[in-house]
């Protein structure tokens, strides 16, 4: 059963697809289908409020993108696309690449949004020039639906709590160190350079040297904050070569090197 809610009415949906090049289309769904007999995560996700929201939004339009990318819908009737489609072109000699639209940031979109209990979703759907007319009456009632179906599958909760919770804990980290009058902090563990400039991956460690905070800094020294993350630090990956530390009473201890306003 479909778990969306198509908000646009069906008629005056395809026709408009009918008499022009393209349409947008807007559908939402209850966020709790998601976590059905999931109540853990559903309990941690709500308690994650606002930036769990925004993170999930961000996740879903990440998986909707993936599912969007042209090549996957070259014999497709229709072509459907997310809103937000900013391509990357990058030129090695005589190579040009482009990269997927997906920004190595979360940010908080107009087209794929969570507002309260509900996820919206919005994109584009456009006729396939070379759709002939039986093509289209065979498909075109079951393409937005087909669609969302599609989509709702392939949502991970597990890979969707993964993100928000790290979402979480990045908002978090940004309210201590602004109540200690810092600027940034940077973990112990930490890999700061990139894989290649091209890249938003960290550089193999070797050749790159794990950040570790100088004790001999003046007023850096290392430092170890506490971050509240309530049940969502459970969800916080265990592989990252960041020491975190866990405490039954949700918060979480990560040391490393705070840096102060003005130095």
């Amino acid at each position: 059963m479909l778990k969306w809610n198509v908000i646009y009415e069906e008629d005056s949906f395809f026709n408009a697809l009918t008499s022009s090049s393209s349409v947008v289309a807007t559908a939402q769904m209850g966020i709790s289908n998601l976590f059905v007999k999931k109540d853990a995560q559903r309990e941690a996700f709500e308690q994650g409020d606002r930036p769990a929201r925004v993170a999930l939004a961000d996740y879903a339009a990440r998986v909707m993108t993936d599912i969007l990318l042209p090549e996957k819908q070259r014999q497709e009737p229709f072509l459907m696309e997310v809103l937000y489609n900013k391509q990357q072109h990058l030129q090695y000699g005589p190579t040009r690449r482009t990269y997927s639209p997906l920004v190595p940031f979360i940010f908080e979109r107009t087209d794929v949004w969570c507002r309260e209990n509900i996820l919206h979703v919005s994109f584009r759907v456009t006729k396939n020039a070379k759709t002939n007319a039986s093509e289209e009456d065979k498909v075109r009632e079951n393409i937005v639906h087909h669609f969302l179906s599609n989509l709702y599958h392939q949502i991970s909760t597990s890979k969707a709590m993964v993100h928000i919770a790290c979402n979480v804990l990045q908002d978090n980290i940004r309210n201590v160190i602004k109540q200690k009058a810092a600027i940034a902090f940077i973990a112990n563990g930490s890999i700061l350079p990139r894989k290649s400039g091209a890249s938003q991956q960290p550089m193999s460690s070797p050749p790159a040297i794990p950040f570790q905070a100088p004790n001999n800094s003046g007023t850096m020294t290392p430092t170890t904050i506490l971050i509240p993350m309530g049940a969502l630090q459970a969800y916080l990956p265990s592989s990252s070569a960041i020491s975190i530390s866990l405490s039954k009473d949700g918060l979480v201890s990560i040391t490393g090197l705070m840096i102060p306003e003005g130095k």
